[in-house]
């Protein structure tokens, strides 16, 4: 059976970190991206414990805190609305949608 793509798009917050609790607990699933507005630390400590494909990164001025992050692994960092665009498009069989309120929109 072929592994179900995952993105979780706000993946810092309380919805997202139980979603990945969950996700972790199966083997049947791929992390495509995940992505957090902020929080660098735990976003590239989640995307690398769970070797998702992308990790994006909301604010824009975080976005070298990530690259440095992420340094050394195959992890694709990206930022800001373009970031999250290009994430949202990566082929997923499920997507997680923690983002709060209108931000939301557009990656929806």
């Amino acid at each position: 059976m072929a592994k179900r793509k995952i993105s979780v798009f706000g993946s810092t917050g309380s919805i997202g970190k139980n979603t990945l609790k969950v996700l972790q607990t199966t083997s049947d699933c791929e992390i495509v991206a995940l992505s957090a507005y902020e929080n660098v630390e735990l976003l590239a400590q989640q995307a690398q414990e769970v070797n998702a494909q992308y990790a994006v990164i909301g604010d824009l001025e975080k976005y070298e805190a990530l690259k440095q992050a992420l340094s050394g692994t195959s992890i694709k960092p990206l930022a800001g609305d373009e970031g999250l665009l290009e994430a949202a498009n990566m082929p997923a069989d499920w997507t997680m949608m923690a983002i709060m309120g209108a931000a939301a929109l557009p990656v929806t």
